[in-house]
């Protein structure tokens, strides 16, 4: 009964019809300048448009009134496609990842992984069980979103529509999607090479195609002959004497001694060239997100870099080596044998900031040595001598055998038949993680043989759950990890808090007394109790006297009562002592201080507290000295310094350690930690330490708390914390106040770090 229309000039319209005729016009604008609209679609109840700011906005069909806006993707949402039932919304565009998404509810139900390109158009098939793809490079893609791999997927590939064409092309709208006789029809849109033309101008037509999807034939195609031209090319910083012209595949630098012609690369639009007047680089710049980086003598790509949100990025060598950010990681995957695979398999190979940032002529030699000795500890702390893949020819096999895993459902209960081999070495474990937390624990399930079939019963969570599977032999190689997200969309979505709180101030050996540790522990119980973020919470304190090794033991009875969707919190205020081995301890109340070993509260039986409890939302504070990671190899027994200065006392007894490293940055251990994340094996909780490993923690009159401790409630109470101003606290973003916080406070004097961090579990705090 209705046109609409999506304007890139940020203007909706509605037109009703009547027969051949149209009568009346009732448009909307979009909410901020300049933010287009590139598609809308629409069922019975509601219209849905994709719009320039990463939004898109879902309103009434009936009234035009704004129901909700989904925040939606990290870049322009340029396509939308709503299931033939109504129910289901999928939105793709420049960041390249469709999202799929329950319409009436407005949630994410997942996030599917494409080829690599821009996404340009969808269109769901009559069954809603399978949909075409169009990307920026030409490739149409038909995906069966019903089952837990791509293998009867369809994909066109890139070297027949050159073979065809020979031109530059992206499939621009897909026009038809036939399910039943498996035929599309699209406009592919070519762009012609400059030829004699003024630099920077981009000339391109349309053909209208169909594809038979089966048989991978495509009809001759029914062009549009009339061309349509726009200047796109911006230049800056050119040295003296040097000209650049451009057109839609090639860049042509001029000089007076030559003419060197080279293609950029990039897979969209070319956008911006610039010169680096100080150094011997160019950067280039397109739509399809990606700065290029060249050597200004030879042309050669020497990095790429892409940005992923407000703060998270990413640079990669031709060689495919990259430095990440750690919030970067996630969307981050290598592609081989038609799969996306998580980075984490990949990573200690091809993470090398060293190999990074030894393009970039503005990094010193010495910070290369520096990144490349933290490279070293990292496969050291991972026991790993060597790594390439390349000369890995014993990785096991792994297969998911169900053809039919919903992406969404209403059960929480998910059942896998699984099949392995390994025939150049037995099987040793399946290992299976929800959300970063394994269900096996972080030595996975034994197995034996050299190939196994398994079914496998798995309890979802409420939401979005992220599951990996793999499996080791006995030579400790991994298969590739399947992967499965599944929107578990149960009614029941409670949420409780099983919290413990550990603080000492007060020993049998008075002379070590605290101030405030005690109240850390009596302070954080207060504050939760009141919380409004979960059903219910349930709270134990240990303080003082009830701080023994037998009283915190019994804490697994406590925390064993939890599920895996509630969450699980525990804080320690206290002593950090390192023996004469350096291994930690937690002071106790009755510990030894000459000899924390014997009544001492280890860093590992703490740890194991987390390991035996069945949630997925599980994290532990430490708000004592030397709390971070050491690396035993790299710090020195030293004598001790003075451990209180007026108002201010430190939370350290026993040896004190130094760095024995000369370099900048503490030790190779500390930027290992800081460059790269944790993949090892671990009970999927994220641990925060109040200090580095060969810090203090700090407390004293100004807080009435450590200093840790007060910037953990102060970023809670006045919701400093709230890093994006949403409304709610998560994890993460507590991680990042406080370590930004605790440095500012203390003058650098102390430095919070992660002993441990779960990537993949980010949950909710307050």
């Amino acid at each position: 009964k209705y046109i609409y229309a999506a304007g890139t000039n940020g203007v909706q319209k509605k037109w009703p019809v009547t027969g051949l005729g149209i009568l009346t016009r009732k448009s909307f604008t979009a909410n901020r300048f300049w933010h287009s609209f590139f598609d809308v679609d629409l069922n019975d109840r509601f219209v849905a448009s994709a719009n320039r700011d990463n939004m898109i906005y879902i309103r009434s069909q009936k009234s035009g009134k704004l129901e909700y806006v989904l925040q939606a993707h990290q870049q322009d949402v340029k396509a939308l496609s709503i299931s033939p039932n109504g129910k289901i919304l999928a939105s793709g565009g420049y960041d390249k990842v469709i999202r799929l998404w329950d319409l009436e509810s407005g949630t994410l139900i997942n996030s599917l992984r494409g080829i690599g390109e821009r996404v340009n158009d969808i269109r769901y098939g009559s069954s809603g069980e399978s949909m075409i793809i169009a990307y920026s490079n030409g490739m149409l893609k038909r995906v069966f979103f019903n089952q837990s791999s791509e293998s009867e997927s369809y994909l066109f590939e890139l070297g027949k529509w050159k073979k065809l064409f020979g031109w530059e092309y992206s499939v621009d709208q897909i026009l038809d999607y036939n399910e039943n006789q498996e035929l599309v029809s699209f406009n592919l849109k070519l762009n012609q090479r400059n030829r004699g033309d003024q630099p920077g101008f981009r000339k391109s037509k349309k053909a209208k195609i169909s594809w038979d999807i089966k048989g991978g034939e495509v009809s001759k195609p029914s062009w549009n002959r009339n061309f349509a031209q726009d200047r796109s090319i911006a230049v800056s910083n050119l040295m003296a004497g040097e000209t650049i012209e451009a057109n839609e595949d090639e860049i042509i630098l001029k000089s007076n001694q030559n003419e060197v012609r080279f293609f950029h690369e990039h897979t969209d639009k070319l956008t911006s060239i610039s010169r680096n007047p100080a150094f011997p680089q160019f950067a280039t710049a397109g739509y399809d997100g990606i700065i290029r980086i060249r050597n200004a003598n030879d042309l050669k790509l020497e990095l790429s870099f892409a940005a992923f949100g407000n703060n998270e990025y990413i640079y990669v060598t031709p060689e495919n080596y990259y430095y990440a950010t750690k919030g970067a990681l996630q969307g981050v995957g290598f592609f081989t044998k038609g799969k996306i695979l998580s980075f984490d398999q990949f990573d200690t190979e091809y993470n090398r900031p060293d190999l990074v940032f030894d393009h970039l002529p503005n990094i010193s030699e010495e910070i290369v040595s520096h990144y490349k000795l933290a490279y070293e500890k990292r496969l050291k702390k991972l026991d790993i001598s060597t790594f390439n893949s390349e000369n890995i020819d014993n990785i096991p096999i792994f297969r998911i055998m169900d053809e039919n895993i919903p992406v969404s459902t209403t059960s929480r209960d998910l059942s896998l038949n699984l099949e392995a081999e390994s025939f150049a070495s037995p099987l040793s474990s399946l290992n299976i993680l929800i959300d970063g937390v394994p269900i096996f624990g972080k030595e996975g399930k034994r197995i034996s043989g050299t190939s196994i079939k398994e079914e496998v019963s798995l309890r979802l969570n409420p939401g979005i759950n992220h599951i990996q599977l793999y499996v080791l032999n006995e030579d400790g190689i991994s298969s590739y990890h399947e992967s499965l997200n599944i929107n578990c969309r149960t009614k029941n979505t409670s949420s409780n808090l099983y919290l413990v709180t550990i603080g000492t101030s007060e020993f049998q050996q008075s002379e070590y007394n605290l101030t405030y540790a005690a109240k850390d522990a009596q302070d954080i119980a207060a504050y939760f109790k009141e919380s409004k973020a979960y059903d219910e919470v349930y709270i134990k304190t240990l303080v003082n006297d009830e701080v023994t090794l037998e009283n915190i033991r019994t804490l697994n009875t406590f925390l064993s009562t939890s599920r895996p969707e509630d969450a699980v919190m525990i804080t320690v205020a206290g002593h950090g002592i390192m023996d004469k081995n350096l291994d930690y301890y937690i002071s106790t109340y009755n510990m030894d201080f000459s000899n924390p070993k014997l009544k001492g509260l280890s860093y590992d039986e703490l740890e194991n507290l987390l390991e035996q409890t069945p949630s997925r939302k599980k994290t532990l504070l430490i708000d004592a000295c030397h709390s971070g990671e050491l690396d035993k190899d790299e710090v020195e027994i030293k004598l001790k310094e003075q451990t209180q200065f007026g108002e201010v006392s430190f939370r350290n007894v026993g040896p004190d350690v130094a760095f024995t490293s000369q370099m900048s940055l503490k030790s190779s251990f500390e930027l290992s930690k800081a460059l790269f994340a944790d993949i090892r094996s671990n009970n999927g909780a994220t641990i925060i330490s109040s200090a580095g490993g060969a810090e203090y923690a700090i407390e004293g009159k100004e807080w009435k708390n450590g200093v840790f401790t007060f910037a953990f409630l102060n970023g809670l109470k006045t919701k400093e914390a709230d890093l994006n101003r949403d409304g709610k606290i998560m994890l993460s973003e507590i991680q990042k106040y406080l370590f930004t916080k605790v440095p500012e406070i203390t003058k650098g004097k102390q430095t919070p770090t992660s002993r441990i961090e779960n990537l993949n579990n980010d949950f909710l705090i307050k």
